[in-house]
């Protein structure tokens, strides 16, 4: 062979060779996507005590309405899971003793920690900028109309163990943020201005506990709960049998 062509052909083999090299790493890749997967899949079905259930097909078991006094006059609330489910809220006064915080999953409760420090702190030692004003999720906290809470569980337990000091400061902050003076047994929370069906419930509550977690798990879980469906689509394509096919991704 001419100097050439045996350069040539050493560009040719060194190329295959790259080329048999790239295809083994995405089929290795593919084979370690596909465990991580099937981990995960199986860890998330053991902490929701509901295998093979995803949670926006959860029930939700929904009760009798519990007493609420919508204030009309405050202008209503607002949050966004994404361009389209985009949920206004009103602002209610609740008997505190009708609420039903949760810390198990199941329903609309998507963690599975309970953050003790968090509850004692809000009991204790309440600050209202905290939560007044926040905006989204993380302000005052949302119910279902039967009194269970789609976001803001901690808030809600931490409102019912109130101090005498911390209940002055809730109270004042209320007066303030809300002209609305409150009875001693009465909390103020934020109520869908729409009956929702069992999906719209089970991705809302999922999404209220986006970007604040207390474990990996309950991250995986909310993540994977309102993008389930994405994920399924994203499951079809990743099917591709070459790195060239990822292309059209």
């Amino acid at each position: 062979l001419s100097p050439l062509e045996q350069a040539n052909a050493e560009k040719l083999a060194k190329l295959e060779s790259e080329k048999l090299q790239s295809e083994q790493e995405f089929l290795k890749a593919k084979e370690q996507t596909e465990a991580r997967k099937a981990a995960l899949k199986k860890k998330l079905e053991h902490e929701r005590g509901n295998a093979g259930n995803i949670e926006s097909q959860t029930k939700i078991e929904v009760g009798e309405d519990i007493p609420t006094e919508i204030q009309e006059r405050i202008p209503k609330s607002r949050v966004r899971l994404n361009e389209r489910e985009i949920y206004d809220l009103d602002y209610a006064i609740v008997k505190a003793k009708d609420l039903k915080p949760s810390f198990t999953t199941g329903g609309t409760q998507k963690r599975t920690d309970m953050n003790e420090e968090q509850i004692k702190s809000i009991a204790e030692n309440f600050d209202p900028k905290k939560i007044f004003g926040s905006g989204g999720f993380e302000d005052l906290p949302i119910i279902l109309h039967d009194g269970q809470v789609i976001a803001g569980n901690h808030r809600i337990q931490g409102m019912l163990n109130f101090t005498p000091k911390s209940r002055y400061a809730y109270e004042k902050a209320i007066k303030e943020y809300y002209h609305i003076d409150l009875k001693p047994d009465e909390l103020l929370v934020r109520v869908p201005n729409k009956r929702l069906n069992n999906t719209e419930i089970n991705n809302l509550a999922a999404s209220s506990n986006q970007g604040r977690f207390n474990s990996e798990s309950d991250h995986a879980i909310a993540v994977l709960s309102h993008y389930e469906a994405k994920l399924k689509e994203l499951e079809k394509k990743l099917d591709a049998d070459s790195i060239y096919s990822l292309k059209n991704i």
